[in-house]
């Protein structure tokens, strides 16, 4: 059978009863031609709708992920968009040898199909089944692979990273490298974070018991602000995330989407300007056109890298945050990111004067709209 008519049978009704699924798969996810590894991944979601939260679909992928053979730039920011597209539901991604030569999926106690790999694009012996014994049995059986020690990504919360200290001690972390693909609380002045905060209160009020203090975040601010001017720091940042600050008006500030006024957004540019200016130590490269070439993904996500806690936020309002929870993934992480660093020159502006100049271009664009 062709993967491609083996995605078409993952795309089983039962798929429809989106208010309550457990669901297991494991592939050899990077033995599939590239036009295939998508299509994987897209054949569930088939039936879910976007920017809606199904807690209680729950599914667990397990790939296998050899570090020998990863084509790091691609495979790589593969894997954070296996993340986001699946941002919609309980989704957890693991990696084990388990899964070489194979594709399964399962739903348990309703619907299963499974084939052993020949080719990028073929498999044999492929059984379906829609009995509820054999189903549970597979889904058990690929549920097996998914171990505490086989998790790449560990799903997390702000909330979370700050009550353990996560998210301080990865500011205090070396070796750091970022990959800024929308704007955060790192890139704020003084006095724009203090009417943010002032601005949200009433907001985290509401939300007690899921919201830090705001003292506590005054506190991590002076933190990052000092991590951001005096560490050194690799940052590849996109210059979409200028525009997309000016046509969405929000800054992702500690996970909460936050509203910024025309002068808002101004000061906060300004800000970043002068970070490049005065702040020799941080090392900026813009990102201006693809790091990938003929890879349709939309680059909108973070990732922060270091030695000590390195995590993924994601551009949405659900399931949005993961830490690496694997050494060989961090390490992984870091070489795709001097592979972009060291070798898109053509993507790259690294010349500080014209980074300047390009978000001067954003600031002069804002004026003369108002």
């Amino acid at each position: 059978m062709k993967i491609a008519q083996f995605v078409v049978k993952m795309r089983h009704p039962v798929l429809r009863r989106v208010s309550s699924l457990n669901i297991v798969g494991a592939f050899d996810i990077f033995a599939l031609e590239r036009e295939y590894q998508l299509q994987i991944i897209e054949a569930k979601n088939k039936h879910v709708s976007k920017g809606k939260w199904y807690q209680d679909v729950h599914y667990y992928m397990v790939i296998n992920v050899q570090k020998d053979t990863l084509d790091y730039s691609h495979d790589i920011s593969f894997l954070v968009e296996v993340l986001d597209r699946n941002r919609c539901i309980d989704f957890h991604l693991y990696g084990s040898a388990g899964a070489a030569g194979k594709a399964i999926f399962a739903v348990e106690d309703d619907y299963m199909i499974s084939g052993l790999l020949v080719s990028g694009n073929h498999c044999v012996s492929v059984v379906t089944s829609e009995n509820s014994d054999n189903c549970r049995s597979v889904f058990r059986s690929v549920k097996g692979l998914c171990s505490q020690e086989n998790q790449l990504f560990r799903k997390t919360s702000m909330r979370e990273m700050i009550l353990k200290h996560e998210y301080v001690h990865g500011l205090f972390a070396l070796c750091q490298q970022w990959i800024i693909g929308h704007l955060t609380e790192h890139f704020l002045p003084e006095d724009l974070f203090e009417e943010i905060v002032e601005q949200i209160a009433g907001q985290m009020d509401e939300e007690e018991n899921e919201s830090p203090a705001l003292d506590e975040l005054r506190s991590i601010h002076r933190i990052a602000r000092n991590a951001v001017e005096d560490f050194e720091i690799s940052i590849l940042l996109y210059r979409t995330a200028f525009y997309n600050l000016v046509v969405d008006n929000e800054i992702d500030f500690f996970n909460y989407k936050v509203h910024l006024t025309q002068k808002q957004i101004i000061r906060c540019l300004e800000y970043f300007i002068e970070l490049c200016r005065n702040h020799q130590k941080l090392k900026i490269k813009m990102v201006s056109g693809r790091l990938i070439p003929n890879m349709d993904y939309e680059t909108r996500y973070c990732i922060l890298l270091n030695d000590t806690i390195s995590h993924i936020r994601l551009d949405g309002d659900y399931n949005n945050m993961y830490i690496i929870s694997r050494n060989d993934m961090r390490d992984a992480f870091v070489k795709t990111f001097y592979e972009f660093w060291e070798n898109r020159s053509d993507s790259l502006i690294t010349d500080r004067e014209i980074i300047i100049a390009n978000v001067e271009q954003v600031i002069n664009g804002i004026k003369g709209n108002s």
